[in-house]
């Protein structure tokens, strides 16, 4: 049976949420804000729900 992977960021503390034509990206951050992950998703095709997560973490 497989393992679950541990994640990158232990908990969520900060949402935020950008919006091109073609994208929403969705931001996450931990709570000190030194940590992101973003979701991105697309909203050119109309009949499908295409979500990449690129599973980079973003530090500053």
């Amino acid at each position: 049976m497989p393992t679950a992977a541990a994640p990158i960021i232990s908990s969520v503390q900060k949402l935020v949420l950008y919006e091109t034509r073609a994208r929403y990206f969705l931001v996450g951050s931990n709570n000190a804000e030194t940590k992101y992950r973003v979701l991105k998703i697309d909203r050119t095709e109309p009949k499908d729900l295409v979500i990449i997560d690129d599973r980079v973490l973003s530090g500053s």
